[in-house]
């Protein structure tokens, strides 16, 4: 019989960007895969308590996507940065991907840290909790007129 894995926080996942893009909703997640970084149950197998769940606004247009990509993936790196994107849009693209998060919640097998207790509470064999994290500012507007409004839908952590 294998050992209990330890329960960790993972500093850094993609999870809600894969499935936005992806477009199946938050189920692809709930079921496990084969395919895929990290789905619930290989998340759990392997002592996954809770993330930071990071939500990544992309590029508006394709052509502003393509600018930004690595052609090689060799070093050095040359990555050209996209433009400004715009806060509407971003603040749009934000809420679909939280929109995602609120679906995994409404699971039941997935948590949404608001306070530090949720996260003791899933390094102590609770539901997998996870913390809100932008990657960027774009979807908080300029005045910070909706930044508590973020923060209700569980922001948590802001970052480059």
């Amino acid at each position: 019989m294998a050992p209990e894995p330890v329960p960790f926080i993972d500093g850094h996942n993609d999870v809600l960007l894969a499935l936005h893009l992806a477009g199946d909703g938050a189920a692809p997640f709930l079921a496990r895969r084969s395919e895929g970084h990290l789905d619930l149950e290989r998340a759990r197998e392997g002592g996954f308590a809770a993330g930071f769940f990071a939500v990544f606004v992309l590029p508006e247009t394709e052509k502003e996507r393509a600018a930004t990509r690595i052609p090689d993936r060799k070093p050095p790196y040359a990555q050209p940065l996209a433009g400004p994107v715009p806060t509407e849009y971003a603040l749009r693209e934000a809420g679909a991907i939280i929109d995602l998060l609120d679906e995994l919640a409404a699971s039941g097998d997935v948590r949404v840290a608001r306070r530090v207790d949720d996260v003791e509470s899933a390094l102590s064999g609770g539901p997998l909790t996870a913390i809100l994290h932008f990657e960027g500012a774009e979807p908080i507007e300029p005045g910070l007129e909706n930044l508590a409004e973020l923060y209700e839908r569980g922001l948590r952590s802001l970052g480059p």
